[in-house]
């Protein structure tokens, strides 16, 4: 979202998904476990740990990752990698408030026949229909990463 306005106005047909946890509590727990495992991926070299993850930083896309991790709610007005970096600092629950004003930018920019605000949880339906699509006869896609970062980033540290 950071660049979404530059976005909309390259692409004026598209079509945006804003995707939305149940809460801003359960998007900033998640986020949380993600943003640990990133840490750990970011940590410099060092011989008193495995070379994973620090040979990672050497990949020249993992190095533009990083970049762009660091612009992560600028559009927020918030410094650069403190959505990434800097949100073990901030007082409880300025997570959830970081939630809430991307959704309230992107439902603002956005303009709302071309806005789709899903819930994972609402399955292949609404999305098929918002982009004109048949349903698949798969099953929609339900997997919570968090369990398999929490157990890769124990195994990196």
């Amino acid at each position: 979202a950071d660049a979404l306005q530059e976005q909309l106005e390259m692409f004026p047909d598209a079509k945006v998904v804003l995707t939305v946890r149940d809460s801003p509590e359960k998007w900033a727990a998640s986020w949380k476990i993600l943003m640990e495992f990133i840490r750990v991926q970011e940590q410099p070299f060092s011989l008193w740990r495995p070379f994973y993850p620090t040979f990672i930083q050497w990949i020249p896309f993992m190095q533009n990752w990083k970049r762009m991790r660091d612009i992560m709610g600028v559009h927020l007005g918030l410094l650069p990698g403190q959505l990434i970096r800097g949100h073990v600092s901030e007082p409880a629950g300025w997570l959830e408030k970081q939630y809430d004003a991307h959704n309230k930018t992107v439902r603002k920019v956005v303009p709302k026949e071309k806005l789709l605000v899903f819930n994972v949880k609402e399955g292949w339906a609404p999305l098929c229909k918002f982009l004109g699509k048949e349903l698949p006869e798969e099953p929609f896609p339900n997997v919570n990463e968090s369990k398999e970062l929490r157990r890769a980033t124990t195994i990196m540290k």
